[in-house]
Formats: C-alpha cells, structure tokens, sequence
C-alpha cells in the first residue's frame, strides 16, 4: 500500500547546424530556442530554416525567429541560396544598372557601358547593356530640309535632314481637271489633277454616257438625220458644180447667158 510520485523533466537535444557548423544545445520539451542566422556568403542570401523531425518556428522565413522544442532530439539547419533576378528589366541610375533579387538585394550591378564616345545632334550616347541614355542627343536649331517632296492624299512636305520634323507642310495645290480616259456609253472614263508643288497626282472617275432608256425609248434626237445630212451634202455638191459651170461659160467661154439658157433647152 505504499506509493510515491516523481517529476520528470524530459530534455531534448537540439543540434543547430549554420553553414556547416553545428552548435549543440540541451532543452527542455516545451521550452523555446532563440534562433538568430548567420550571415550569407557573398552572391547568397537566406531563404529558410528547417527542422529535422518535430518542432514549430515563429516565422521560419525570418532570420530571427523562435523555435519551441519538441519532445525529441532535432537539427535545425539555416538554409541559404544563390541570389537571382526578379525579372527581366534592368534597374537603373545615372552610373550603373542591376535587377533585383527577391530578397531585396541588388544583383549584376555593373557600370553604363556607353556606345559611343559623344553624343551627335540625332544619336544620344547609350549603355549597350541596360539601354539607359547616358547623354542625351544634343538637338539643333537649324532645320535643313531634304531635297525630296514627301506627300499622302491631303498635303505635302519635307523632312528635315537632322531629325524627325516635317518641314515646309502645306495642303495640295490642285490645278484644273484633265481627261486621261475618255467616256463612253456604259463606260466611264478617268481624269487626274496634278498638285503645282510637289507633283502629286489625284485621279478620279467620269461619268460613263448614257445609252438606250429603260423600257427600249430612244432619247429624243434633236439634230439632223441622216438622210437630211446626205441631202444636204447632195445639194451642196450640186450648187458647187452649177456655180463653177457658170464661171467657165461666162469668163472662159466669154458667152452670153442666152447661150447657156439655149444649152438647157436643148437638153
């Protein structure tokens, strides 16, 4: 009938490992392991901690955390890896660019590597690498146009040798219509107009000449016909050889018109 009680204090072993050294600690089950990391190798940063069996961590993505201990023997490990771009885009200032890395550190940090020596009116002075405008181009302030005409449908212009700028810029100076295609019934025709500045040429279409009227009705004729025309080109023939005849009897032949008149009746 005899009894007694004992309390027992279980303690674990805990082996904290950072960058290959380990540090050994002996902890009561419940109790908690301040954790501070070591400082990174250069080109490295830290990324986690981790644990070998049972055991929580606050934060285990923080370099300061804490880790309660669990009732068994555990190695915590910090773990660190190579730092890497974020992206593609370069980060620029006035001397150098890089990409950042997720952990917030600056990686391939390097100087502007320039592709040229000065900058000219038209072309600023670049890095090669970033693309980053190191001096700008310097401008000019005399515009020199080009010796060609530049135009579209509206207006025209020059460009200007030294940069982007339209030069001399002004609307069409159209001059008067002319026919280059003839219309005809059922067909239309062309004509173009030229601009007295720059030569541009605008062509548009001509009505086609009407034909026959729906339903076969002829539109009304409001000229000779042609038999009209023949007869009169007849008569005209007539007159002519009636009057030349004459002027051979009378000043050639020196008769008198009683010997014509006597002529036509023996006829």
């Amino acid at each position: 009938t005899k009894y007694a009680t004992k309390t027992v204090t279980v303690v674990s072993l805990i082996i904290v490992n950072q960058k290959g050294v380990e540090t050994q600690y002996k902890v009561a089950a419940g109790e908690t392991i301040n954790l501070t990391a070591e400082t990174a190798a250069s080109g490295y940063h830290f990324k986690e901690w981790t644990v070998s069996g049972a055991g929580i961590f606050t934060d285990k993505n923080a370099t300061q955390t804490v880790f309660t201990v669990p009732c068994e023997n555990v190695t915590v490990t910090s773990v660190y890896e190579l730092h890497t771009a974020s992206g593609e885009t370069w980060l620029t200032d006035g001397t150098r660019h890089w990409h950042d890395c997720s952990c917030g550190t600056k990686v391939d940090v390097a100087p502007h590597t320039p592709d040229r020596s000065e900058a000219t009116e038209t072309e600023a002075v670049k890095c090669t690498v970033c693309g980053y405008i190191i001096t700008p181009a310097l401008g000019h302030d005399t515009h020199a146009p080009d010796a060609e005409w530049h135009f579209d449908a509206t207006k025209h212009w020059h460009n200007c040798t030294g940069c982007s700028q339209k030069l001399d810029e002004g609307a069409h100076a159209f001059g008067d219509w002319t026919i280059t295609v003839k219309p005809e019934v059922g067909v239309a025709g062309e004509k173009e107009r030229e601009c007295s500045v720059c030569g541009f040429k605008e062509n548009a279409p001509v009505e086609a000449l009407g034909g026959e009227q729906p339903g076969g009705e002829q539109p009304e004729k409001t000229g000779l016909s042609g038999g009209a025309i023949a007869g009169i080109a007849v008569g005209s023939v007539a007159v002519a050889g009636v009057g030349g005849f004459s002027v051979f009897w009378f000043v050639i032949k020196k008769k008198k018109f009683a010997d014509l008149i006597a002529i036509f009746k023996k006829k």
